[in-house]
């Protein structure tokens, strides 16, 4: 009876979705309920659905570093890299534009909107693969931040605050700062 009833629990959760009364938005302390620090069973409990290998190929994932996803948030390509049992950052990829940070910013949103909403806290070098920017919050003293991609449709536009949009959310610690993944 137990094991029916937590079954029962996991489907409520999963059919409806995030609970309401979280803050289901992205800072440098995590997403939602979800902090960096957390063993991604904790994390899997705050989220109140299972997280998965984004590669399901692997038989079994990297102890030093992987990434995980939660399959139940469809349409929204958000995963949680873990390094040595511990989750380090979350990246937004895509999604709805209600994923975004706690200032507001999503996918999609422009490179302008960035700077006004971080200020004179940004650091802005050029991106390692695309037309575009690394556009990167960094707390010093917390060792956490949030990095935004920001690409051109055309090289020309690169110094153009206006024409160059986030492509890419990266949020956590160290881990944000490496752009081939676990790398």
């Amino acid at each position: 009876m137990k094991i029916l009833a937590a079954v029962a629990l996991s489907l409520v959760l999963v059919a409806g979705g995030r609970a309401g009364a979280v803050d289901w938005t992205l800072s440098p302390d995590g997403y939602g309920p979800v902090r960096i620090g957390m063993a991604p069973a904790e994390a899997a409990l705050a989220l109140g659905m299972a997280l998965a290998p984004t590669d399901p190929t692997v038989a079994a994932p990297d102890p030093e570093c992987h990434h995980l996803h939660a399959p139940a948030l469809e349409g929204e390509d958000i995963t949680f890299m873990v390094e040595h049992g511990r989750i380090s950052r979350v990246s937004v990829y895509s999604g709805p534009l209600s994923t975004g940070t706690d200032r507001g910013i999503t996918i999609g949103s422009t490179e302008a909107e960035v700077l006004a909403a971080y200020g004179d806290s940004v650091e802005i070098q050029p991106a390692e693969y695309v037309d575009g920017h690394d556009v990167v919050v960094w707390d010093e003293g917390a060792g956490r931040g949030i990095r935004f991609v920001t690409m051109a449709a055309d090289p020309a536009d690169l110094s153009e605050p206006l024409h160059l949009h986030v492509s890419e959310i990266h949020v956590g610690g160290e881990s944000i700062h490496w752009v081939e993944g676990c790398s």
